[in-house]
Formats: structure tokens, C-alpha cells, sequence
């Protein structure tokens, strides 16, 4: 009878609440596993809000609208910890760095595809490589831990269930003449700018206050299965993601599609350069524009079949979302996230910008998972998202694109904030841009071709002067072969990669120096 009564309680908790509504109507009220889902229209978008039941009665709300808190969360007595797991020295002394960050649980799962990665990034950049493991972390703590490393640091990759930063606002859009009132939502900008001041000036456990230099000052992605049960287990679906970063760098037979995608809803067709940005992201230039006018194509069905089609290799969708469905009204209605999650199941798009309210909110996942993360951890090759946690998008999207042609999604992503918002802070750019997020692998470069790193048959006669890493990675297509000239400074590490790899007669390695040989190699 006691959780009778309080459902009713909160069921009549939410009606009063929807009332509030801007439209004055609730879509639809969803009750599974003891948690509300209230989906409800405003100002022609779609935002969700999770109510989570419990005894005390307290509601935690998602993404954004919602009660504010009194008073900080309760703080965990266990102890937090992190350990160095891994250290690849950068290739010169001017090359930066790349912190890799984890739980301890997920790095004993995932140790070997970890250092897989860090092997490949090392290989393609020089960066030098830090993986570190974490036990019970507060976004505090994982923030000077990259702090630590700022000095010569590039980016940041927060790989788990690690590091969810809320920020919030009062009034959210509150020049707007019907504003938002009070949002929370999960803010990534809190990894990237970390020479920044940021303040929690009420105490209550959630920051609300920037000043001094706001700008991001390194690249980030986060890779989180945070959830996605419903896909799989979060060791399988990360495990997942690293295989495709590792196949993109080295099997031609993963690199099939050139063209994007650009799909507009009428709301925002008159921004008709769109088109043109987005042809930097390959080099062949080719763009499918497809935008809600008179006479399109552009439909819910439309676009679910555009997304089984293998020719789109990166995607920008603008359509009014929740963080669980688009909602492309007159022209189809509602997306679900089942027909995404269908569409997308063997999908060759490699990136998408979600110009999406709040379908990048990991923290608001319904019992499906949430669009940015059903749209990245699908069993094709999609290996980054950009778009939001909260109400907002990538607006002045060209210089993102512009930067695409030469630079990693991560740096692309970073450079466009400093262009576009640089050292600015209003609540106006809170609102709009403080939600926006990398989904998935920063250091992707989508005009990347294996034939930059890989040739068919290699052989080494001497070792690379300049190099300074303590690693070095050869890969080839079908042989190495390794001459007795060839010879390996203590304190380094050699990996030959290919089906035949062939030692001269005489080859030695040095006391203090190692090598390996595997048998994968590259594909041209």
C-alpha cells in the first residue's frame, strides 16, 4: 500500500508540474523499474524528465528541468585512488601528450585493448601516452588529476562510467520570453578548460559559476556505456569501440564511405551554408542535402533508410529531440530509439553532429539507452558523436568543419569553441553551448587513409634518428624485414607487425633494449 500511495503522489506531483507546460499537455507518462519518465513539449522541442522513486521520497531529475537541490550530496567515506598504469615517452621533445583515463575495474577487464589503443594513437601522433586507472572519483578529482598533467598535455579521454560534472543554471534561455527556469545538466567543458575557475557558490553539490580564462584549453572525448544495458555490457561495448579505432587506423577495408549526410528540419533550412561546411570532412567533397521544404525527401522514413545506406560516412542532423527520441513532427513525427537502434545496428558512418537537444545526455538514458549513445555503440564503424547534454547545439558550425579537413574530431572540436565562443561567458552562451560534449574517440580523423601508415612491404636498415619514444610500432601489409644494421637504443621497445616478418643474419638486440614481432600487420 505504501508504494501505491506514493505513485499516486508522485504520479499527481508530475501532472502539477506538466501544468506548467508552455503547451499545457503531457505526450505520454512512462513507469518501469520502479522510475517515472515524463516526456513533455516545449516550445516545439521535446524534453524528458526521469523522476527516480525511492523511500525518502527524493526526485532526481533529468536532464534539466527539475527541483534544485538544498544542500551538497552525501559524501563517500571509500577512499579515491588512481595509478599510473602505462607511460609511452612522445616521439620528440616537442611532441604533447594524451592522458587516458579509466576505473581500475574496467582496466583489469581491458588492459590489452587499452594498451592496443595507446600503441595506435602512439603510432599515428607520437603523442606521448599516460593510461591511468581510477577507484572512487569525484569529477573533482579526475580534473586535477588532469591538472597534473597540463603542462605538455593535448587531450583527455574518460573511458567509463568516470567524471559526470553537473552544472546548472536558474533560469535557463531566460532572455526567451517563455524562459526554461532551472536546468542541471552534465558539462564536459569542466575537463576541458582547466585553467578556469569553477564554483559551486550555493554548496548544493553542483557547480554554477565560471570566471577567469573559460576557453577549452585541451581536446576531450568520453567513452561512457553509462545506460546501454540494453546493448550489451559495458567491458563488451567498450571493448567494441577500441576495435574499431584500431581497425580505422589500419584496414583499408574499414574506410567505404565518403559522402555525408546533411538532414535539416524547416527550423533551421535558412542556414544554407550547412552544405558547404560539411564537404570538408572528406576529401571527395561529396554532400547529400536533404532539408524540410516543399518537395523533399526529407521524412521520418526517409531519413531511418538514408541511415542503413553504407555511402554516408559522417552525418549532421538537426531535429528537435529529447534525449530519447527526434521528433520531426509534420514531416514523420516521433523517432524512437529502437528504430534508430535498428537503423544504425550495421552502420558505416563514422561521425555525426547532433545539432539534438539534450540527445547527448548520457545521465538521462531511458530504458533503451539515449540517441548519442545508440547512434556511437552500434556494431558498424561509429566512432564519435558531438552534440549536447542539455537544450543547445553547435551553432556557427563552419569553423568545426573548416578544421575537419585537417585535425582530429577531438582538436576540431576545441579549436570551434575558442573560435566561435572564445573567452566569453554569458548566459547566453550557458545556455546554448554549455551541454556540448565528444561522444567516443577524439583522436579520429576522418580524412585519415591507411596508406599513410602502412605499405605493403617494409625494410628497416637503420633505426629512426629522431625518434625518442621508448616504443616504436612497424606495421606493413605483408613483410618486414629487418637488416643487421638495424639496432635498438637501450631503453626502447620495438613492435614489428606483419604476416612474415624477416631477421637478417646477424640482427642482435642490445642489452636494455626489447622487440616483439606480431603477425596482424595493416591492410591496404
Amino acid at each position: 500500500m505504501r508504494t501505491y500511495f506514493l505513485l499516486l503522489f508522485l504520479l499527481q506531483s508530475l501532472l502539477l508540474f506538466a501544468g506548467k507546460n508552455a503547451n499545457g499537455y503531457i505526450d505520454y507518462i512512462f513507469i518501469s523499474n520502479d522510475s517515472l519518465s515524463l516526456y513533455q513539449r516545449e516550445d516545439n522541442t521535446v524534453d524528458e524528465a526521469n523522476f527516480a522513486i525511492d523511500d525518502s521520497l527524493l526526485l532526481d531529475v533529468y536532464p534539466e528541468a527539475g527541483i534544485k537541490p538544498l544542500g551538497p550530496p552525501p559524501v563517500s567515506s571509500m577512499q579515491y585512488q588512481h595509478s599510473l598504469k602505462l607511460y609511452y615517452t612522445p616521439r620528440t621533445s616537442t611532441t604533447p601528450d594524451y592522458l587516458i583515463v579509466t576505473t581500475e575495474a574496467l582496466y583489469d577487464s581491458l588492459s590489452i585493448d587499452l594498451q592496443r589503443y595507446a600503441e595506435d594513437v602512439h603510432a599515428i601522433y607520437g603523442y606521448g601516452i599516460y593510461i591511468e586507472s581510477t577507484t572512487n572519483a569525484t569529477p573533482t578529482n579526475i580534473r586535477n588529476l588532469i591538472i597534473s598533467y597540463q603542462n605538455n598535455l593535448a587531450g583527455v579521454f574518460l573511458i567509463g562510467n568516470i567524471g559526470e560534472c553537473m552544472y546548472e543554471i536558474d533560469d535557463d534561455y531566460s532572455w526567451k520570453e517563455s524562459s526554461y527556469g532551472y536546468r542541471k545538466w552534465p558539462c564536459d567543458l569542466y575537463f576541458m578548460d582547466i585553467n578556469g575557475t569553477w564554483v559551486d557558490t550555493d554548496n548544493n553539490g553542483i557547480l554554477d559559476s565560471h570566471t577567469g580564462d573559460v576557453q577549452p584549453d585541451i581536446f576531450f572525448g568520453r567513452l561512457s556505456a553509462h545506460g546501454l544495458s540494453s546493448l550489451g555490457s559495458e567491458v563488451a561495448l567498450i571493448r567494441q569501440q577500441l576495435n574499431k579505432s584500431h581497425q580505422f587506423w589500419w584496414k583499408s577495408s574499414f574506410h567505404v564511405a565518403q559522402t555525408s549526410l546533411n538532414y535539416i528540419y524547416k527550423d533551421w533550412v535558412q542556414n544554407r551554408f550547412y552544405q558547404q561546411y560539411i564537404a570538408n570532412v572528406f576529401t571527395s567533397g561529396l554532400v547529400d542535402d536533404i532539408r524540410d521544404v516543399s518537395g523533399s525527401n526529407f521524412s521520418k522514413t526517409d531519413y531511418l533508410f538514408r541511415l542503413t545506406q553504407p555511402i554516408y560516412g559522417f552525418t549532421h542532423l538537426a531535429a528537435h529531440s529529447s534525449p530519447t527520441t527526434h521528433n520531426l513532427y509534420s514531416a514523420g513525427g516521433r523517432i524512437s530509439l529502437s528504430e534508430i537502434k535498428q537503423s544504425v545496428l550495421n552502420n558505416n558512418c563514422y561521425g555525426y553532429n547532433l545539432f539534438c537537444c539534450s540527445g547527448c545526455n548520457w545521465l538521462a538514458a531511458g530504458y533503451q539507452g539515449y540517441l548519442g549513445g545508440v547512434y556511437l555503440f552500434n556494431q558498424g564503424k561509429t566512432l564519435a558523436i558531438v552534440g549536447s547534454t542539455k537544450t543547445g547545439g553547435m551553432l556557427s558550425s563552419n569553423s568545426f568543419y573548416s578544421n575537419l579537413a585537417t585535425k582530429s574530431v577531438g582538436n576540431a572540436f576545441r579549436d570551434w569553441w575558442r573560435t566561435v565562443i572564445g573567452n566569453s561567458y554569458s548566459d547566453n552562451v550557458v545556455s546554448w553551448y554549455y551541454g556540448m560534449t565528444l561522444l567516443g574517440d577524439p583522436t579520429i580523423n576522418f580524412r585519415h587513409q591507411v596508406s599513410d601508415v602502412c605499405v605493403e612491404d617494409l625494410t628497416l636498415t637503420s633505426f629512426p634518428p629522431n625518434d625518442s619514444s621508448n616504443l616504436i610500432l612497424f606495421k606493413a601489409g605483408n613483410s618486414i624485414t629487418i637488416s643487421n644494421s638495424f639496432v635498438i637504443p637501450s631503453g626502447v621497445h620495438v613492435i614489428f607487425d606483419a604476416p612474415n616478418v624477416i631477421f637478417a643474419n646477424g640482427f642482435t638486440c642490445p642489452e636494455g633494449a626489447s622487440f616483439e614481432t606480431r603477425n596482424e600487420g595493416c591492410e591496404l
